[in-house]
């Protein structure tokens, strides 16, 4: 038996999940938005690396989306709709959809065990291992980031003397 998306009948008055389209990129701006208002929201987010920053971020997992959880007919939908970066709560023949609170708990416990996309990036400092190329074999020492996302600066032990070499950094391998 599946998980249905569409919550059962409830009460008109009982409190219930709505999913809400959002403009581009907006979706935090109307979560904040919302719960400033006092409403119950959530807003899906993933861990992402971000290779520029050098840093762990949480991105929206649904572009566009998010959740509020609401009383419609003591709110109104009003209140939810003149929010800045909302596009409509989603909705068929101008009735608002209501979510099933178990999609909701679903989508968290599933992304609260999601690890950080994209690959940690190398650190000045981290010990590797060169894995192609001329150098293939080689262990050195990772030195940086060139303004090339793609090249690398790397200190290897070349007849005796440490030499630094601009090596693709996706054949380096942290040891």
């Amino acid at each position: 038996m599946g998980i249905s998306a569409v919550a059962p009948t409830h009460s008109v008055d009982t409190p219930t999940w709505y999913a809400l389209h959002t403009k581009p990129h907006a979706e935090q701006q109307v979560t904040t938005a919302l719960q400033a208002r006092g409403f119950e929201t959530y807003l899906p987010t993933i861990p992402v690396w971000r290779a520029r920053r050098r840093q762990t971020e949480a991105e929206p997992f649904f572009e566009c989306y998010s959740f509020v959880r609401v009383a419609l007919s003591v709110v109104g939908l009003s209140a939810i709709t003149w929010v800045p970066g909302l596009r409509a709560v989603v909705s068929s023949e101008g009735h608002p959809i209501p979510i099933a609170p178990s999609v909701i708990d679903t989508i968290q416990r599933h992304l609260g065990h999601l690890p950080p996309t994209g690959p940690r990036r190398l650190e000045p400092g981290d010990r590797v291992e060169i894995t192609t190329g001329p150098l293939q074999d080689l262990e050195g020492i990772f030195q940086g980031h060139l303004s090339s996302v793609e090249r690398a600066q790397v200190l290897v032990n070349v007849l005796g003397r440490m030499t630094r070499v601009e090596i693709r950094e996706n054949w380096l391998r942290r040891i």
